[in-house]
């Protein structure tokens, strides 16, 4: 789907159309960026002519801005599963301690 939708928006005679703007924006904020796609969306951005360069700047800050948001949430991501995964063996040797013990009045 989303080689489809690139290969439209490239497209030269879709490019001529008066709303190719609109959904190359549409494209580009609510399914590539959200989804990762960064170098996609620059290349999209880079190889659009529907913008001028003033706006094409702006889209590629955009890019920029999410792609910095995006590292950043799995940064954090990451840091929350080191520590969970910390107090999840730190949990688990509590009950296999506790395990031990009851085993030992058995």
């Amino acid at each position: 789907m989303l080689e489809v939708g690139s290969s439209w928006l490239r497209d030269q005679t879709s490019k001529s159309l008066p709303e190719s703007g609109s959904l190359l924006e549409l494209c580009l904020l609510h399914v590539l960026l959200p989804l990762g796609r960064f170098e996609g969306a620059a290349e999209l951005v880079r190889g659009c002519d529907v913008f001028d360069s003033q706006q094409q700047l702006a889209f590629l800050g955009t890019v920029c801005d999410s792609r910095c948001r995006w590292t950043q949430r799995e940064e954090m991501h990451s840091a929350a599963e080191e520590q969970q995964d910390g107090a999840t063996e730190t949990l688990l040797g509590r009950l296999s301690l506790c395990c031990l013990r009851l085993s030992s009045f058995l």
